[in-house]
């Protein structure tokens, strides 16, 4: 499990990835300890993800995440809850790691 320094560390680095002009998926509704929990490489991926804005990830439901292979690649991708900023609708966002892509 990270450490509270590590989850601290991830915030920061999405706190100033977040103020760039393209910004990426909104996590401000989700727990830094929670979203720490579904590792490095979706953080990574998340942070990076351009041209997202108009989404924030939701924990309004419990579970808010699912981790398995959906794409049978090998590599564990990760299902989260969704919700568009516009509309207020909700749905999933699922990002396959393994190849770099994500569906709304």
């Amino acid at each position: 499990m990270p450490s509270f320094r590590a989850a601290l560390r991830i915030l920061v680095v999405w706190t100033l990835s977040a103020s760039t002009a393209f910004a990426a998926f909104d996590v401000s509704e989700l727990d830094p300890a929670a979203l720490s929990r579904l590792g490095p490489d979706f953080n990574e991926y998340i942070r990076s993800s351009r041209g997202t804005d108009a989404y924030a990830l939701s924990s309004r439901l419990n579970p808010w995440h699912l981790q398995a292979d959906f794409n049978g690649d090998g590599t564990p991708d990760v299902a989260v809850l969704l919700r568009e900023k516009a509309s207020q609708k909700h749905g999933i966002l699922i990002v396959h790691l393994g190849v770099g892509e994500h569906f709304i």
